[in-house]
Protein backbone atom coordinates (compact mmCIF):
# COMPACT_ATOMS: atom_id res chain seq x y z
CA UNK A 1 0.00 0.00 0.00
CA UNK A 2 0.80 3.50 -0.59
CA UNK A 3 0.58 6.75 1.69
CA UNK A 4 1.58 10.32 0.91
CA UNK A 5 1.94 12.48 4.40
CA UNK A 6 1.87 16.63 3.38
CA UNK A 7 1.88 19.53 5.00
CA UNK A 8 -1.70 20.88 5.12
CA UNK A 9 -1.47 23.78 1.87
CA UNK A 10 -0.76 23.27 -1.64
CA UNK A 11 2.31 25.57 -2.11
CA UNK A 12 2.64 24.73 -6.05
CA UNK A 13 4.14 22.11 -8.52
CA UNK A 14 5.17 19.77 -5.24
CA UNK A 15 2.35 19.15 -3.98
CA UNK A 16 0.08 19.48 -7.06
CA UNK A 17 2.03 16.45 -8.28
CA UNK A 18 1.53 14.85 -4.95
CA UNK A 19 -2.12 15.15 -5.43
CA UNK A 20 -2.47 14.26 -8.07
CA UNK A 21 -0.15 11.01 -7.91
CA UNK A 22 -2.08 9.42 -5.37
CA UNK A 23 -5.50 10.38 -7.58
CA UNK A 24 -3.46 8.06 -10.29
CA UNK A 25 -2.19 5.42 -7.80
CA UNK A 26 -5.55 4.80 -5.82
CA UNK A 27 -7.03 3.64 -9.15
CA UNK A 28 -4.95 0.23 -8.87
CA UNK A 29 -4.18 0.66 -5.60
CA UNK A 30 -5.18 1.16 -2.02
CA UNK A 31 -3.36 5.10 -1.50
CA UNK A 32 -3.43 7.13 1.72
CA UNK A 33 -3.14 10.69 2.16
CA UNK A 34 -1.67 12.14 5.37
CA UNK A 35 -2.33 15.99 6.24
CA UNK A 36 -3.60 18.28 8.88
CA UNK A 37 -6.74 20.70 7.63
CA UNK A 38 -6.86 23.98 9.40
CA UNK A 39 -10.26 25.10 11.67
CA UNK A 40 -9.52 28.91 10.23
CA UNK A 41 -7.02 29.91 7.86
CA UNK A 42 -3.40 29.87 9.42
CA UNK A 43 -2.00 33.38 9.36
CA UNK A 44 0.68 32.53 7.23
CA UNK A 45 -1.42 31.22 4.61
CA UNK A 46 -1.54 34.01 2.26
CA UNK A 47 -4.80 32.77 0.81
CA UNK A 48 -3.75 29.71 -0.91
CA UNK A 49 -5.91 26.27 -0.87
CA UNK A 50 -5.96 23.66 1.35
CA UNK A 51 -4.78 20.44 0.18
CA UNK A 52 -7.99 19.42 1.52
CA UNK A 53 -9.40 21.71 -0.77
CA UNK A 54 -7.46 20.39 -3.40
CA UNK A 55 -8.19 16.72 -3.16
CA UNK A 56 -11.81 17.52 -2.30
CA UNK A 57 -12.08 18.83 -6.35
CA UNK A 58 -11.63 15.36 -7.45
CA UNK A 59 -13.48 12.27 -7.17
CA UNK A 60 -11.20 9.52 -6.19
CA UNK A 61 -10.38 6.51 -3.95
CA UNK A 62 -8.30 7.74 -1.64
CA UNK A 63 -8.57 7.41 2.30
CA UNK A 64 -7.86 10.45 3.26
CA UNK A 65 -6.53 10.66 7.14
CA UNK A 66 -6.79 14.21 8.71
CA UNK A 67 -6.83 15.55 11.92
CA UNK A 68 -8.31 18.97 12.69
CA UNK A 69 -5.77 21.58 13.81
CA UNK A 70 -5.81 25.52 14.71
CA UNK A 71 -2.92 27.79 15.77
CA UNK A 72 -1.68 25.40 18.44
CA UNK A 73 -0.06 23.15 15.39
CA UNK A 74 0.71 26.63 13.22
CA UNK A 75 2.71 28.55 15.99
CA UNK A 76 3.75 25.26 18.23
CA UNK A 77 7.10 23.52 17.92
CA UNK A 78 8.17 21.08 15.23
CA UNK A 79 8.33 18.49 17.62
CA UNK A 80 4.71 18.68 18.20
CA UNK A 81 3.72 19.00 14.71
CA UNK A 82 5.79 15.92 13.94
CA UNK A 83 3.68 14.09 16.63
CA UNK A 84 0.73 15.05 15.01
CA UNK A 85 1.62 13.45 11.69
CA UNK A 86 2.66 10.27 13.48
CA UNK A 87 -0.11 10.10 15.54
CA UNK A 88 -2.06 9.83 12.10
CA UNK A 89 -0.12 7.61 10.50
CA UNK A 90 0.71 5.41 13.32
CA UNK A 91 -3.61 4.76 14.11
CA UNK A 92 -4.54 4.65 10.92
CA UNK A 93 -1.85 3.63 8.26
CA UNK A 94 -1.21 -0.05 8.33
CA UNK A 95 2.71 -1.21 9.23
CA UNK A 96 4.50 -1.70 6.24
CA UNK A 97 2.97 0.58 4.19
CA UNK A 98 5.59 2.61 2.01
CA UNK A 99 5.29 6.22 2.69
CA UNK A 100 6.16 8.93 0.19
CA UNK A 101 6.92 12.78 1.93
CA UNK A 102 6.50 16.09 0.59
CA UNK A 103 9.19 18.94 0.74
CA UNK A 104 8.48 19.78 4.42
CA UNK A 105 11.02 19.80 7.12
CA UNK A 106 9.18 18.72 9.37
CA UNK A 107 7.64 15.74 7.19
CA UNK A 108 11.13 14.44 6.59
CA UNK A 109 11.60 14.38 10.50
CA UNK A 110 9.01 12.04 10.77
CA UNK A 111 11.48 9.20 9.52
CA UNK A 112 12.90 8.76 12.78
CA UNK A 113 10.17 7.33 14.55
CA UNK A 114 8.51 5.61 11.74
CA UNK A 115 10.85 4.12 9.92
CA UNK A 116 11.46 1.04 11.81
CA UNK A 117 7.59 -0.16 10.85
CA UNK A 118 6.75 1.80 7.27
CA UNK A 119 8.94 2.03 4.03
CA UNK A 120 9.87 5.82 4.07
CA UNK A 121 10.79 7.72 0.46
CA UNK A 122 11.63 11.14 0.36
CA UNK A 123 11.55 13.29 -3.27
CA UNK A 124 14.53 15.86 -4.10
CA UNK A 125 12.09 17.96 -5.92
CA UNK A 126 15.18 20.78 -6.29
CA UNK A 127 18.57 21.51 -6.85
CA UNK A 128 18.99 23.32 -3.91
CA UNK A 129 20.87 22.98 -0.53
CA UNK A 130 17.98 22.98 1.86
CA UNK A 131 17.53 19.34 0.62
CA UNK A 132 20.66 18.44 0.37
CA UNK A 133 20.81 19.06 4.03
CA UNK A 134 17.64 17.06 4.68
CA UNK A 135 19.01 14.07 3.03
CA UNK A 136 22.32 14.37 5.83
CA UNK A 137 20.14 14.92 8.64
CA UNK A 138 17.88 11.96 7.64
CA UNK A 139 19.29 9.25 5.45
CA UNK A 140 19.91 6.97 8.30
CA UNK A 141 16.04 6.88 8.69
CA UNK A 142 14.81 7.15 5.16
CA UNK A 143 14.31 4.11 3.00
CA UNK A 144 14.45 5.54 -0.79
CA UNK A 145 15.09 8.80 -2.58
CA UNK A 146 13.40 9.91 -5.35
CA UNK A 147 15.31 12.49 -7.16
CA UNK A 148 13.79 14.47 -9.93
CA UNK A 149 16.96 14.91 -12.32
CA UNK A 150 20.27 13.25 -12.52
CA UNK A 151 22.29 16.02 -11.02
CA UNK A 152 20.36 16.14 -8.45
CA UNK A 153 21.19 12.32 -7.51
CA UNK A 154 24.93 13.21 -8.28
CA UNK A 155 25.36 15.87 -6.18
CA UNK A 156 23.70 14.26 -3.49
CA UNK A 157 25.72 11.42 -3.68
CA UNK A 158 29.05 13.56 -4.05
CA UNK A 159 28.15 14.70 -0.83
CA UNK A 160 26.98 11.75 0.48
CA UNK A 161 28.76 8.45 -1.14
CA UNK A 162 28.04 6.15 1.75
CA UNK A 163 24.21 6.08 0.44
CA UNK A 164 23.51 3.11 -1.54
CA UNK A 165 22.93 3.92 -5.31
CA UNK A 166 20.51 0.83 -4.63
CA UNK A 167 18.59 3.39 -2.33
CA UNK A 168 18.10 6.12 -5.30
CA UNK A 169 16.47 6.59 -8.27
CA UNK A 170 15.49 8.87 -11.23
CA UNK A 171 12.36 10.16 -10.80
CA UNK A 172 10.64 13.09 -12.96
CA UNK A 173 7.65 14.28 -11.61
CA UNK A 174 4.30 13.05 -13.63
CA UNK A 175 1.44 15.05 -15.20
CA UNK A 176 -2.13 14.24 -16.00
CA UNK A 177 -1.87 13.89 -19.73
CA UNK A 178 -4.46 16.60 -21.36
CA UNK A 179 -6.79 15.87 -24.10
CA UNK A 180 -4.76 16.09 -27.39
CA UNK A 181 -6.11 19.95 -29.22
CA UNK A 182 -5.39 21.02 -32.39
CA UNK A 183 -3.90 24.76 -32.75
CA UNK A 184 -6.44 26.72 -33.91
CA UNK A 185 -4.10 29.98 -35.36
CA UNK A 186 -3.43 28.92 -38.98
CA UNK A 187 -0.69 31.80 -39.68
CA UNK A 188 2.82 31.49 -40.26
CA UNK A 189 3.77 33.95 -36.98
CA UNK A 190 5.99 31.95 -34.51
CA UNK A 191 4.50 31.87 -31.02
CA UNK A 192 6.51 31.66 -27.90
CA UNK A 193 5.28 31.14 -24.10
CA UNK A 194 7.23 31.28 -20.82
CA UNK A 195 4.89 29.94 -17.86
CA UNK A 196 6.12 30.48 -14.24
CA UNK A 197 6.44 32.96 -11.98
CA UNK A 198 8.24 36.75 -13.33
CA UNK A 199 10.94 36.78 -11.14
CA UNK A 200 14.99 37.62 -12.24
CA UNK A 201 16.43 35.86 -9.63
CA UNK A 202 15.73 32.14 -10.33
CA UNK A 203 13.92 32.56 -14.03
CA UNK A 204 15.82 34.91 -15.14
CA UNK A 205 12.59 36.57 -17.14
CA UNK A 206 14.33 39.64 -18.65
CA UNK A 207 16.20 36.99 -20.77
CA UNK A 208 13.18 36.71 -22.73
CA UNK A 209 13.38 40.81 -23.52
CA UNK A 210 16.62 40.33 -25.10
CA UNK A 211 15.67 37.27 -26.66
CA UNK A 212 12.72 38.83 -28.12
CA UNK A 213 15.24 42.03 -29.54
CA UNK A 214 17.42 39.32 -31.24
CA UNK A 215 14.11 38.07 -32.73
CA UNK A 216 12.71 41.48 -34.13
CA UNK A 217 16.48 41.97 -35.83
CA UNK A 218 16.27 38.91 -37.29
CA UNK A 219 13.24 39.62 -38.90
CA UNK A 220 11.02 36.90 -37.52
CA UNK A 221 7.19 37.72 -37.03
CA UNK A 222 6.70 36.09 -33.67
CA UNK A 223 3.96 36.93 -30.56
CA UNK A 224 5.48 35.69 -26.63
CA UNK A 225 2.38 35.08 -24.34
CA UNK A 226 3.53 35.30 -20.33
CA UNK A 227 1.43 33.24 -18.20
CA UNK A 228 2.34 34.15 -14.39
CA UNK A 229 2.97 37.01 -12.36
CA UNK A 230 5.93 38.26 -10.39
CA UNK A 231 8.07 41.35 -9.41
CA UNK A 232 9.73 41.95 -12.56
CA UNK A 233 6.54 41.96 -14.64
CA UNK A 234 6.83 46.43 -14.68
CA UNK A 235 9.89 46.45 -15.66
CA UNK A 236 9.31 43.77 -18.53
CA UNK A 237 6.56 45.42 -19.80
CA UNK A 238 8.66 48.40 -19.59
CA UNK A 239 11.74 47.05 -21.38
CA UNK A 240 9.14 45.41 -24.37
CA UNK A 241 7.94 48.96 -24.80
CA UNK A 242 10.65 50.90 -24.70
CA UNK A 243 12.04 48.83 -27.64
CA UNK A 244 8.76 49.37 -29.65
CA UNK A 245 7.80 45.85 -28.93
CA UNK A 246 4.78 46.32 -27.09
CA UNK A 247 2.54 45.10 -29.56
CA UNK A 248 4.82 41.34 -29.02
CA UNK A 249 3.62 40.04 -26.08
CA UNK A 250 0.54 39.39 -24.18
CA UNK A 251 0.95 39.02 -20.18
CA UNK A 252 -1.82 36.79 -18.96
CA UNK A 253 -1.88 36.80 -15.33
CA UNK A 254 -1.74 33.48 -13.16
CA UNK A 255 -4.35 31.24 -14.81
CA UNK A 256 -5.74 27.37 -13.63
CA UNK A 257 -4.40 24.54 -15.61
CA UNK A 258 -7.08 24.31 -18.25
CA UNK A 259 -6.94 27.40 -19.06
CA UNK A 260 -2.81 27.21 -19.04
CA UNK A 261 -3.31 24.21 -21.24
CA UNK A 262 -5.77 26.21 -24.27
CA UNK A 263 -3.15 28.74 -24.34
CA UNK A 264 -0.26 25.87 -24.90
CA UNK A 265 -2.49 24.06 -27.49
CA UNK A 266 -1.76 27.25 -29.67
CA UNK A 267 2.15 27.76 -28.76
CA UNK A 268 5.21 26.89 -30.99
CA UNK A 269 8.00 26.90 -28.14
CA UNK A 270 8.08 27.27 -24.53
CA UNK A 271 10.66 29.38 -23.28
CA UNK A 272 12.62 28.22 -20.38
CA UNK A 273 14.91 30.59 -19.34
CA UNK A 274 15.83 29.66 -15.65
CA UNK A 275 19.78 29.28 -14.02
CA UNK A 276 18.26 27.07 -11.38
CA UNK A 277 15.53 24.31 -11.57
CA UNK A 278 14.66 20.76 -10.30
CA UNK A 279 12.40 19.48 -13.29
CA UNK A 280 10.21 21.88 -14.92
CA UNK A 281 6.74 21.06 -14.50
CA UNK A 282 5.98 23.60 -17.00
CA UNK A 283 8.39 21.50 -19.93
CA UNK A 284 6.25 18.59 -19.50
CA UNK A 285 2.44 20.63 -19.39
CA UNK A 286 4.10 22.11 -22.39
CA UNK A 287 5.40 19.16 -24.15
CA UNK A 288 1.98 17.34 -23.40
CA UNK A 289 0.41 20.28 -25.36
CA UNK A 290 2.38 19.82 -28.37
CA UNK A 291 4.51 22.72 -27.78
CA UNK A 292 8.42 22.26 -28.60
CA UNK A 293 10.60 23.61 -25.72
CA UNK A 294 13.71 25.98 -26.04
CA UNK A 295 15.52 25.70 -22.90
CA UNK A 296 18.70 26.51 -20.28
CA UNK A 297 21.33 23.72 -19.38
CA UNK A 298 19.89 23.40 -16.23
CA UNK A 299 19.01 20.48 -13.88
CA UNK A 300 16.52 18.33 -15.35
CA UNK A 301 16.31 19.95 -19.15
CA UNK A 302 20.05 18.89 -19.41
CA UNK A 303 19.05 14.99 -18.53
CA UNK A 304 17.02 15.01 -22.34
CA UNK A 305 19.49 17.27 -24.49
CA UNK A 306 20.82 14.56 -26.39
CA UNK A 307 17.84 12.12 -26.03
CA UNK A 308 16.36 10.41 -29.52
CA UNK A 309 12.71 11.22 -28.20
CA UNK A 310 13.72 14.89 -27.90
CA UNK A 311 15.77 15.30 -31.02
CA UNK A 312 12.39 16.90 -32.87
CA UNK A 313 11.12 18.86 -30.01
CA UNK A 314 13.71 20.10 -27.50
CA UNK A 315 16.76 22.40 -27.72
CA UNK A 316 19.17 23.87 -24.86
CA UNK A 317 21.25 26.56 -24.74
CA UNK A 318 23.42 28.33 -21.88
CA UNK A 319 22.28 30.24 -19.08
CA UNK A 320 22.46 33.93 -20.00
CA UNK A 321 23.23 32.71 -23.94
CA UNK A 322 20.83 34.91 -25.85
CA UNK A 323 22.57 34.57 -29.14
CA UNK A 324 22.54 30.50 -28.08
CA UNK A 325 19.11 30.80 -27.60
CA UNK A 326 18.08 32.64 -30.44
CA UNK A 327 19.58 30.09 -32.66
CA UNK A 328 17.60 27.52 -31.05
CA UNK A 329 14.73 28.94 -31.45
CA UNK A 330 15.24 29.18 -35.00
CA UNK A 331 16.74 25.89 -35.65
CA UNK A 332 13.03 24.43 -34.39
CA UNK A 333 11.44 26.85 -36.99
CA UNK A 334 13.07 25.15 -39.88
CA UNK A 335 11.17 22.12 -39.18
CA UNK A 336 7.69 21.22 -39.69
CA UNK A 337 4.74 22.28 -37.39
CA UNK A 338 3.06 18.90 -37.36
CA UNK A 339 6.27 17.04 -37.28
CA UNK A 340 7.27 18.97 -33.63
CA UNK A 341 4.12 19.22 -31.84
CA UNK A 342 3.57 14.93 -32.71
CA UNK A 343 6.67 14.48 -31.29
CA UNK A 344 6.65 16.80 -28.24
CA UNK A 345 3.60 15.02 -27.51
CA UNK A 346 5.11 11.49 -27.57
CA UNK A 347 7.98 12.86 -25.39
CA UNK A 348 5.72 13.44 -22.64
CA UNK A 349 3.60 10.47 -22.98
CA UNK A 350 6.69 8.61 -22.57
CA UNK A 351 8.30 10.45 -20.18
CA UNK A 352 6.06 12.15 -18.26
CA UNK A 353 2.98 10.87 -17.89
CA UNK A 354 1.75 10.13 -14.74
CA UNK A 355 1.49 5.98 -15.16
CA UNK A 356 4.94 6.13 -15.98
CA UNK A 357 6.41 8.53 -12.92
CA UNK A 358 4.13 5.77 -11.18
CA UNK A 359 5.92 2.85 -12.39
CA UNK A 360 9.22 4.07 -11.69
CA UNK A 361 8.29 4.56 -7.76
CA UNK A 362 6.77 0.94 -8.19
CA UNK A 363 10.22 0.06 -9.11
CA UNK A 364 11.81 1.92 -6.26
CA UNK A 365 9.92 0.98 -3.67
CA UNK A 366 10.56 -2.95 -4.88
CA UNK A 367 14.23 -2.21 -4.59
CA UNK A 368 14.82 -0.53 -1.52
CA UNK A 369 15.32 -2.90 1.52
CA UNK A 370 14.31 -2.79 5.57
CA UNK A 371 16.51 -0.63 7.62
CA UNK A 372 17.96 -1.91 10.55
CA UNK A 373 16.11 -0.37 13.65
CA UNK A 374 17.33 0.32 17.12
CA UNK A 375 14.68 1.26 20.22
CA UNK A 376 10.77 2.03 19.56
CA UNK A 377 8.90 4.93 19.03
CA UNK A 378 9.06 7.98 21.83
CA UNK A 379 7.46 7.36 24.93
CA UNK A 380 4.47 8.98 25.71
CA UNK A 381 5.34 10.51 28.38
CA UNK A 382 8.27 12.59 26.29
CA UNK A 383 4.99 13.26 23.76
CA UNK A 384 3.17 14.05 26.51
CA UNK A 385 6.17 16.92 27.47
CA UNK A 386 6.50 18.11 23.74
CA UNK A 387 3.34 18.89 23.86
CA UNK A 388 2.65 21.39 26.92
CA UNK A 389 5.68 23.06 25.64
CA UNK A 390 4.52 23.18 22.39
CA UNK A 391 0.81 24.84 23.91
CA UNK A 392 3.32 27.79 26.04
CA UNK A 393 5.82 28.19 22.60
CA UNK A 394 2.26 28.39 20.32
CA UNK A 395 0.45 30.78 23.00
CA UNK A 396 3.46 33.01 23.41
CA UNK A 397 3.71 33.34 19.44
CA UNK A 398 -0.03 33.75 19.04
CA UNK A 399 -0.21 36.60 21.64
CA UNK A 400 3.19 38.40 20.30
CA UNK A 401 1.61 38.64 16.74
CA UNK A 402 -1.38 39.84 18.02
CA UNK A 403 0.38 42.93 19.92
CA UNK A 404 2.22 43.88 16.82
CA UNK A 405 -1.23 43.92 14.71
Amino acid sequence: MIAFLCSPYHRGGVTRWMVDAAIEWAKTEPVFFITVEPRKPFYSAGGKETIIELLGKEKSNIQVVKKTVGWEFEFGTSDYRRSVYEELISENVPRGTSIILSDDATIWSTSTNLFAHYKIISVLHGNDDAYYDLVGKYHATIHGFACVSHRIRNIMLDRYPFINIERTAVIPCGIDMPEFIDREHANNQLRLVFVGRIDQHQKRVLDIHKIAVQLSQAGIDYMIDIIGEGAEREKMAQLFEQDGLGNRIVFHGWKQKTEIYSILFNEDILLLTSDVEGMPIAMMEGLACGCSVVGTRISGIEDYEFADVAKDCLRVFGVGDIKDAVDKILSLTTTQTQKTRSAARYMAENEFAMPICIQRYSSLIKTIQPIEVGDELVSNGNRAFSQLYSYCRALFRRARLSIKK
